[in-house]
Parts: C-alpha cells; sequence; structure tokens
C-alpha cells in the first residue's frame, strides 16, 4: 500500500514512543522511513548562538532509534530555514509516498493547537497523510506531551459525501482491508443545510439511495474480505455527526478524501476534513485528490 513515509517532527518535540506507534505501518507494507525535524530561521538563528548545536539532532535521532527498533530502516534529518510547506515536494523527491504529522490537540479544548506543523502540512497537502493524536496537557505545572498506540488495521471509520475524492479515499480503503483491516464502519451524513427547507419532502427518497449506495460499498469490502462492516446514515451538521460517530464506534483510524463536494481548489480550510483534523483524537488518513486531475468533484444528487 505504501513503501516510504515521511515523518515530520515538531522543533523540540521529545515522543519517541511515536516510533513504536507507527510500528502498525509495518502492515500496510512501509518499510522505510525519513524523519525530518524544520527548523524556522529564528529557531536556526538561536541555535546557533549556543555552544552546541547536538541537541536539535537528539531528538530525530531518537525517533530514528525506535523505528528501528520497530523494524523499519530510518534516516534523519534536521533542516534549517525550510517551511513545513516543503513537506509534500521534498516527500516526493525523496521517493515517499505518505506524509505523517503531529496533530497536537490540549486535553482541555479538544482541539488542536494553533501554530502546529500539521495545520501548516496538510494545507498544501498533495501526498496521502496521517495525521496523528498527541495530547497536551499540564502535569506539575509543565506541559506533557502523550499518544496511544495505533492499530491501523482494526477498525476504520470511513466518513464519504460520494464525492470523487470520496472514491478515490474509498479504494485507499480497500487497500487497507486487503492488508487485513478487520471492520469498517462507512458513515453519510445527509447534510441538513442542504436539505432544508426546499428539500425536505424529498429526504426519505435520499436516505434510500443513500442507503443503496453505502450497501455497494460495504459490497466492495466483503469481496476483499473484511469480516465486519456497519452502514450509518446520519442527519445533520456533518462535522458534528462525523464526530458523534467517532465517539459512538471507537475506530482506531479515520480515512477519508481531503476535499469533499463544493471544494475550492487548494483549499479546504473550514471543511469538513479540516474540522476533523482540528477535533478529533483519532489518528486520521487523508486521501487528496490528484492535483493533476484538476477537476472540482461533481456532486451526485
Amino acid at each position: 500500500m505504501f513503501k516510504k513515509a515521511l515523518i515530520c517532527m515538531e522543533f523540540g518535540s521529545d515522543l519517541p514512543e511515536v516510533g513504536t506507534c507507527l510500528s502498525g505501518l509495518l502492515n500496510l507494507g512501509v518499510k522505510e522511513c525519513l524523519v525530518i525535524q524544520f527548523l524556522s530561521y529564528s529557531e536556526a538563528v538561536n541555535a546557533s548562538f549556543s555552544y552546541t548545536t547536538d541537541h536539535l539532532q537528539k531528538n530525530v535521532e531518537k525517533m530514528r532509534l525506535a523505528l528501528e527498533k520497530s523494524g523499519f530502516a530510518a534516516e534523519a534529518k534536521t533542516l534549517s530555514g525550510r517551511s513545513p510547506r516543503e513537506v509534500y515536494r521534498l516527500a516526493q523527491e525523496q521517493g515517499c509516498d505518505l506524509v505523517i504529522v503531529e496533530g497536537r490537540f490540549h486535553s482541555l479544548s479538544g482541539e488542536m493547537l494553533a501554530g502546529g506543523i500539521a495545520a501548516s502540512v496538510i494545507h498544501n497537502q498533495t501526498l496521502p497523510t496521517l495525521v496523528l493524536r498527541v495530547e497536551v496537557s499540564e502535569e506539575q505545572g509543565a506541559p506533557c506531551a502523550r499518544m496511544k498506540l495505533c492499530n491501523f488495521t482494526g477498525h476504520a471509520l470511513f466518513p464519504t459525501d460520494f464525492s470523487q475524492n470520496a472514491d478515490i479515499a474509498f479504494a485507499e480503503l480497500e487497500k487497507l482491508v486487503e492488508r487485513g483491516l478487520s471492520r469498517v464502519t462507512l458513515v453519510h451524513v445527509m447534510d441538513k443545510v442542504r436539505l432544508e427547507p426546499h428539500l425536505k419532502d424529498r429526504i426519505d427518497e435520499f436516505k434510500a439511495l443513500d442507503q443503496q449506495r453505502l450497501k455497494n460499498l460495504e459490497e466492495r469490502l466483503r469481496k476483499k474480505g473484511v469480516s465486519t462492516v456497519d452502514i450509518q446514515i446520519r442527519y445533520g451538521n456533518p462535522t458534528v455527526e462525523i464526530l458523534n460517530a467517532v465517539r459512538e464506534t471507537d475506530p482506531s483510524l479515520i480515512v477519508m478524501g481531503s476535499q469533499g463536494r463544493g471544494f475550492v481548489t487548494e483549499l479546504f480550510l473550514g471543511s469538513i476534513s479540516h474540522n476533523l483534523v482540528r477535533r478529533s483524537k483519532t489518528p486520521i488518513l487523508l486521501i487528496p485528490l490528484p492535483r493533476h486531475e484538476g477537476n472540482v468533484p461533481t456532486a451526485k444528487k
């Protein structure tokens, strides 16, 4: 499914257990990892006044060693004066087909922290991107970061709006099934804002159509060998309802397209996928619409 992953680390991040968490990527075919720590110009300047710069490489080396211990071939680099927005170009240059970022959220607010590397990276997404959830809390007056172990072939939740990008993301979900994914929850939210008030009298008609679409997806997954497929059709605000589905089903991974119906090319801030990245505590695999196609997904109802 994937062969080589580029892992973006926050500057000063000290979370070597990420390497242990990512051992689940071995089941997806990943054999090599490139760990990158980006230093802004100001961070690089501040570091230049230190007597030693060894500490700059310390954290990425911890990650590299943890990844090697988990069974990967791993390399670690610290880049000065480079922007995280360059990560996809760098990934393609290095032959990576998956990008991994830390999405840090505060344990009290439950939302992704502003200024983190994840927001900058996914805003410029051109490759499949896995956002890992790292919880930051206060312990004994100091920030403390922790994360759950990742199981990428356990239970995946797949939200779909039946757009072109959702179809592309579903193909990646099928590959996950081929790699051993045992359970899938398919979720479609009937958007209340789109249907009310003018189409309210056709809700039952649309629901029946959506039910059949989900049944077709279920059949495809079962042919691939998945043992359990659950179907949910919800009504309301898509972000809220998908988050409710995540809380109720407790998946180990969310797989979805990063752009849905009506997206603006190269911009999805404020969209459902971005909102889920900000607010979900479950790892999210975001699949982009290939840039070379250049087509806006067509609404199917």
